[in-house]
């Protein structure tokens, strides 16, 4: 068998060309892709994807100016690698009544096989009347990860209402299957679509007006759907040009996450009004499988001393190798928000401490003028990296503001906390402008703010005070905006405010602050120099109009993001740097963080994933961060591979060692408290062996939200240390051995496993212990060429993921139960030392006896403390006589997650 490789990488204006036939897939070659983790324990790195091609024509040297790519491959090229599974070119004749055979031999199934037809090189849907949806799906198709394209022609532009085109992937039975799907609408407009079936019910997921496309009667378009992991994304473009590089819709969704069938579904809707009723044709179906996206950094160019053989041999790696190269720490949540709103002045104060001035982040902005100012004094604003103090008798921080021209509004911003309330009114600041109100000033009590605005001559425009406002007084951090604007011959002048991490913003109004005249520019903001309590100041920033001061988006920067999921930073922070993200399947996990820190992106990431205890990795099919949510993979088994069958090769070694084992943990929170959990009980506590295995400590500090959260954190990877079983780190499956060839259904199961998901090998033979052994996969290697193709997972113990769970058939197990007399190997009644259950709903269960697997099928009453259970023997093969007091424990137990 011969791997249906194929390869393709993104020539500019070329768009994604076919390389495959360069490919050296010979014995010395092929590709081999690494994804996820390396080894149990490490942190995810870049995945890789590297062969090598045949260069004797010079085309794969970028600045060969003789090579067809000449100026469209270089540094970071995009790649992709899929399998191609079936194809249909419609090259044959079926009257209504059916598409017949495709030229791959898999047949089409049609729901109305009248409305079906194949003539002239395409299939074709007829729709007797509007209203109508047709599908066709390919039976033997079952596969969980697909990529789909086809040619989609349209006869005429619409009228009265829409004719809509598309595939279905995962598809169960009519009413659950996910369509992916392009809309040709009455104005000749294009819009990509996404939907989902489930259990009968519809649902519109996401949709996208196509920019700079549209189309005509007889236009063919080519339409791409791809549904991998969790991750749904589509792309149109005209048939005649060529497909754009990224995705023009995507969605996450993990409602259907098992194996599928493919296929092609129509939708004339109602109101449609062309004469005749239009028909839809399609033609060049195709199904693949991807398996790797990524960037091709470098083209080294090798060859023999004869020049006969030419090749480039090339790494392509995955989107975190280019985000880790070099990278800066980001800015603070506050900084990054206020200058996204492009301010005509921005001073952070997150300046060093031994700065004599306030750094402008403005292009030739002006710095600010300090006396008496300590920096980098305080980091106790949530969202700031750190603030200014003023503490001396006369302190001064003179913030000059450019002018803009033609200028009718502006607005600041600031954030100030004192360390006292102060015992009467004391000025904190002065704001300064062109217009008539040439000075602003803010005064603080012991109980309210006040404003006053005075004119050149020094009489006053305008006064207002206000009470702080519940939890809202100034020994808390406090944000504030002012925001002015010519409203005809008067000025509009309108102040909010709120506690920094409160959800209550306060406000004085428009009409309250109104004068009359100019509003000139925004000239000057000064802290001081009049005596103060001390006072911290930070991020002070004017700009040319408002921004949104009173909006959750901003309120939540303030607080640096405290309280946020780790699913929720990770989309976020991946949103704000342009980087595509797939979250799945919830992006509110439990477990909230602590505030943003000042960090590189990719180390922000995962530290969100350490708290989280999640997955973090790199999307299969596009050039995107997945990270998958730790209650995703509780209570979860995705494939089982009966060992028996043949189904595993070499190696594969159960591992007795301690690399993993850690019975005593301390959990700090950063710049908090901290917790110890420490596994006291049991063959892997901290006890001196034969009763433990000795101390395995660790130590490490999480960014979580609060101290409380220490103490789970430690325990749950407690238990994660102290899984009492052989690890399996590594499983190598061969799919081109005559196991996995005569069952390809299995085969896409198998290669769609990433990581995350669960896998079971059921049948150990003899010489192992009795399973069935669950193992979750980290990441995996996979080596695919001519004469070869299989994949080595990295793997862990995955019955920890086997949790405790309410209304289900999980179950947790005794901590010292055993029998209480001595049974053969043949009896069928237990007595055992604690009570169980006289539940009959929670019959039968299995239970683990000194190696030997049992199921409960009854239980007697509880009499003096014992009970007796009536039970099936052997269930795992093994057959043995037990002594009193061993051990009874269920089969496998469930644990209260994280």
């Amino acid at each position: 068998m011969t791997v249906p490789l194929v390869g393709e990488i993104y020539a500019g204006t070329l768009g994604w060309v076919d390389i495959t036939s360069d490919i050296l897939a010979d014995r010395s070659g092929g590709i081999t892709i690494t994804r996820g983790q390396r080894s149990e324990g490490s942190r995810v790195d870049a995945g890789t994807c590297s062969f090598k091609l045949n260069n004797r024509h010079g085309k794969y040297s970028p600045r060969n100016p003789r090579s067809t790519y000449y100026g469209l491959i270089g540094r970071n090229t995009p790649v992709r690698f899929s399998l191609s599974l079936w194809s249909d070119t419609f090259t044959r004749t079926v009257a209504p009544g059916g598409l017949g055979t495709s030229d791959s031999g898999l047949v089409w199934s049609v729901g109305t096989p009248a409305d079906w037809s194949v003539s002239g090189g395409k299939g074709i849907i007829t729709f007797p009347t509007p209203n109508l949806t047709r599908t066709a799906v390919l039976l033997s198709s079952t596969i969980v990860d697909s990529d789909q394209l086809i040619d989609f022609t349209i006869p005429a532009v619409m009228t009265g209402a829409s004719m809509v085109a598309g595939v279905v992937a995962r598809y169960q039975d009519i009413s659950n299957y996910y369509w992916l799907r392009v809309e040709f609408d009455v104005l000749g407009v294009v819009t990509v679509k996404l939907s989902k079936n489930v259990a009968g019910v519809a649902t519109e997921l996401a949709n996208s007006v196509v920019s700079g496309l549209t189309y005509t009667a007889g236009t063919t378009l080519r339409f791409r759907a791809s549904t991998v992991g969790t991750k749904l994304a589509v792309k149109t473009w005209l048939a005649s040009g060529v497909e754009p590089r990224d995705w023009q819709l995507t969605y996450s969704d993990s409602s259907l996450r098992q194996a599928g069938l493919v296929g092609i579904r129509g939708w004339l809707v109602a109101g449609n009004t062309n004469a005749p009723v239009p028909t839809l044709s399609f033609d060049n179906h195709v199904v693949r499988q991807p398996r790797f996206y990524g960037e091709i950094s470098s083209w080294p160019s090798r060859w023999d001393l004869t020049g006969n053989n030419v090749w480039v041999p090339v790494e392509a790696s995955g989107i975190m190798r280019r985000l880790g190269q070099g990278a800066k720490p980001l800015r603070s949540p506050i900084y990054r928000t206020l200058s996204r709103y492009s301010p005509t002045s921005y001073w952070a104060l997150e300046d060093g401490s031994r700065s004599a001035t306030a750094a402008n982040a403005i292009t030739n902005g002006l710095a600010g003028k300090a006396t008496d100012v300590t920096f980098s004094a305080d980091d106790s604003l949530p969202g700031a990296l750190t603030t200014a103090r003023l503490d001396s008798s006369s302190p001064s921080l003179l913030l000059t503001n450019r002018a803009t021209a033609g200028a009718t509004k502006w607005s600041t911003i600031f954030y100030f906390k004192l360390d006292a309330l102060p015992a009467s009114n004391i000025p904190l600041m002065v704001l300064r402008t062109t217009g008539t109100a040439m000075e602003m000033a803010f005064f603080i009590s012991n109980t309210a703010y006040e404003w006053v605005g005075t004119n050149y001559a020094g009489a006053t425009v305008f006064s207002q005070s206000t009470l702080f406002g519940a939890g809202a007084s100034p020994t808390n951090w406090i944000a504030f905006e002012v925001f002015a604007e010519q409203n005809g011959a008067n000025v509009d002048l309108v102040i909010n405010w709120h506690a920094v991490g409160s959800d209550t913003f306060y406000t004085i109004v428009v009409g309250a602050l109104t004068y009359a005249g100019s509003v000139g520019n925004l000239s000057s903001i000064r802290f001081g120099p009049t005596a103060l309590a001390p006072v911290n100041i930070g991020h002070v920033a004017a700009y040319s109009g408002e921004i949104p001061f009173v909006d959750t988006t901003f309120r939540r920067a303030s607080n640096g993001y405290l309280g946020e999921t780790a699913g929720t930073r990770i989309q976020r922070l991946c949103d704000e740097e342009g980087v595509s993200a797939d979250v799945l399947p919830d992006v509110d996990d439990a477990q909230p963080l602590g505030r943003q820190k000042v960090d590189p992106f990719l180390t922000l990431l995962s530290d969100a994933a350490s708290v989280g205890g999640g997955i973090l990795y790199e999307a299969r099919a596009d050039l995107a961060i997945s990270y998958r949510t730790r209650d995703s993979f509780y209570n979860k088994s995705t494939l089982d591979l009966n060992y028996a069958n043949k189904l595993i090769s070499d190696p594969f070694e159960p591992v007795e060692d301690d690399d993993s084992t850690r019975n005593d943990v301390t959990v700090t929170r950063d710049s908090g408290s901290s917790a110890r959990v420490v596994l006291d009980t049991g063959p892997l506590s901290v006890q001196s062996p034969p009763d433990g295995v000795g101390v395995y400590d660790e130590s490490l500090t999480l960014n979580t939200y609060s101290d409380d959260q220490n103490a789970d954190q430690a325990g749950w990877r407690v238990r994660l240390g102290t899984v009492d079983e052989a690890r399996y780190p590594k499983v190598r499956i061969n799919l081109l051995s005559s196991a996995w060839t005569s069952d390809l259904v299995l085969t896409r199961k198998a290669i769609a496993l990433d990581s995350g998901d669960l896998l079971t090998i059921s049948n150990l033979p003899t010489w192992l212990p009795p399973g069935p052994v669950s193992l979750m996969v980290r990441g995996y290697t996979e080596r695919l060429g001519n004469f070869g193709w299989d994949i080595t997972w990295v793997a862990t113990p995955g019955s920890v993921w086997t949790v405790a769970e309410a209304d289900s058939n999980t179950r947790v197990d005794h901590d010292s139960a055993v029998i209480n007399g001595a049974v053969t190997s043949s009896g069928t009644t237990l007595s055992v030392s604690v009570p169980w259950t006289t539940n009959v709903a929670d019959m039968p269960f299995d239970i683990i006896v000194g190696g030997e697997r049992m199921t409960v099928t009854g239980v007697g009453p509880a009499i003096g403390g014992a009970q007796a259970l009536t039970v099936i023997r052997s269930v795992n093969g093994i057959t043995k006589s037990h002594s009193a007091g061993t051990a009874v424990n269920v089969a496998e137990p469930a644990y209260v997650p994280l």
